[in-house]
C-alpha cells in the first residue's frame, strides 16, 4: 500500500507534510497529477518528489501542451521518451523556482 500525494488537491505545504510522514514510516509515495495541469503544478510536484526522496515509486504529470493548447509557463515542462522529464532538455530545472516564468497567453 502507498500514498498518492496529489499536489493539485493537497497544495504544497500539506503535500510536504504528508510525504515527510510517509518517509518516516517507509510508505511508498506516488506524486500525483490531475489531467491538464499546467507546468506550475509540475514544478510544485518536482519539489514534493524531491522531498519524498527514495520513497517515490512513481510520478505523474509534466504533460505540458500534450493536453493543453497553451501552458501559462514559459517553458512548458513535458516528459519525453520513456515518460522521463529530463533535466538536460530543461536547463531551467536547475535554476531557482525551476526557472518559472508566467506568461499572459499564447504568442
Amino acid at each position: 500500500m502507498g500514498l498518492n500525494a496529489r499536489v493539485s488537491k493537497m497544495a504544497r505545504l500539506r503535500s510536504l507534510a504528508v510525504v515527510s510522514a510517509a518517509r518516516e514510516r517507509a510508505v511508498p509515495v506516488i506524486v500525483g497529477a490531475q489531467v491538464r495541469e499546467t507546468s506550475v503544478l509540475t514544478r510544485v510536484a518536482l519539489t514534493i518528489a524531491h522531498a519524498a526522496g527514495t520513497r517515490v515509486v512513481a510520478q505523474e504529470g509534466a504533460f505540458g501542451t500534450f493536453q493543453r493548447e497553451h501552458d501559462v509557463c514559459e517553458s512548458s515542462l513535458m516528459f519525453g521518451a520513456g515518460g522521463v522529464l529530463g533535466v538536460q532538455a530543461y536547463p531551467s530545472l536547475e535554476r531557482a523556482s525551476f526557472g518559472l516564468r508566467i506568461t499572459n497567453g499564447p504568442g
